[in-house]
């Protein structure tokens, strides 16, 4: 049994426990910390059953917050899923609700915007971002100040997508060396990630893979298996750009393998999207060998993925590798 497993155990039987009517702070900790234990192993049916069930707690308590986190808790089991347009949906009515301006904030930055990343929409992920940036300064000191350098690197993200590679470079450098004087041991190996994908695009190689392998080292120690996955991606992409494929095709295997595993230690790898990123980056790296029946199994699996989730970028990448697939590399 894995560690996510008993966790989900120990947290049914905390759940069993509850007084049916019951409404309280403790209760909706429990709701969620069920409710997230599903959500992190892939069992997104009970997942969504479990937030409704805190929501209709929190409606009959006319509790305006209450609602308002499990609809967003709701729209995060829809983007695990790949379902991006339903966790935009009620990530907006989240929003929506009667919430303090510090809890919108976080609601517009990471559950509203992401989803239009995974959809290829980069300028209305910005702008939100932007917005979001906008009302916490607005806030003085009414939200968290720590929290700041986290909008700041997702709106570097943004600017490196679209290519604008020395804005980004300038916020994210900031990012880095405020989550390192707050010793943020997830703000930091973030920033270091984004930061190395931006280097990576600079051209800066060395510089990048050291970015990358520093994120790394933060991630094994947390077990964020999702974002490990995606390291190892961008490190076969770093040996890749130094023509190096043998090392290309160890991380890229590797980061293959780690995402076929599934989630174990931590929330992550329920979400294909982690999968499919690597699918991709292990097309190219076996297009680029000329093993073309290699690349172009790991192009349809790839390409599976990303159209049953419609993500756009994803879809857009594979299009090119096809490309060259027909044409023989």
């Amino acid at each position: 049994m894995t560690t996510l497993e008993k966790q989900l155990e120990i947290n049914k039987e905390k759940f069993k426990l509850l007084s049916p009517k019951e409404y309280s702070e403790s209760t909706k900790r429990c709701i969620v910390r069920l409710g997230s234990s599903y959500r992190a192993l892939g069992l997104w049916k009970d997942a969504l059953r479990i937030f409704d069930i805190g929501y209709s707690l929190s409606q009959e308590a006319n509790n305006e917050e209450g609602k308002s986190e499990f609809l967003i808790w709701k729209s995060n089991v829809y983007y695990h899923m790949g379902h991006y347009r339903r966790s935009i949906e009620f990530a907006a009515k989240a929003i929506g609700l009667g919430i303090s301006d510090s809890t919108r904030v976080r609601y517009i930055s990471y559950y509203l915007a992401n989803p239009y990343l995974m959809l290829g929409d980069i300028e209305r992920y910005i702008s939100l971002q932007e917005k979001a940036i906008e009302i916490s300064k607005k806030l003085s000191d009414k939200i968290d100040k720590e929290y700041i350098p986290w909008l700041l690197s997702y709106l570097a993200q943004g600017y490196d997508i679209v290519g604008d590679y020395a804005k980004a470079n300038k916020i994210i450098l900031e990012q880095v060396d405020k989550f390192r004087n707050l010793h943020q041991e997830y703000g930091l190996p973030l920033s270091l990630l984004i930061l190395g994908k931006n280097l990576l695009h600079l051209n800066e190689f060395k510089k990048a893979k050291k970015a990358l392998k520093e994120s790394f080292e933060f991630y094994k120690k947390t077990k964020q298996e999702g974002f490990v996955v995606d390291i190892l991606v961008e490190l076969s992409k770093h040996s890749l750009n130094i023509d190096n494929l043998e090392e290309a095709k160890l991380y890229i295997n590797r980061a293959i393998a780690e995402a076929r595993k599934g989630p174990r230690e931590t929330e992550g790898l329920a979400d294909k999207r982690h999968l499919n990123q690597a699918l991709i980056q292990c097309a190219k790296v076996y297009l680029y060998s000329k093993e073309i029946e290699k690349s172009f199994a790991f192009y349809e699996e790839a390409l599976d993925l990303a159209v049953g989730s419609s993500r756009k970028s994803m879809i857009i990448e594979l299009l090119k590798i096809k490309e060259n697939l027909m044409s023989g590399g």
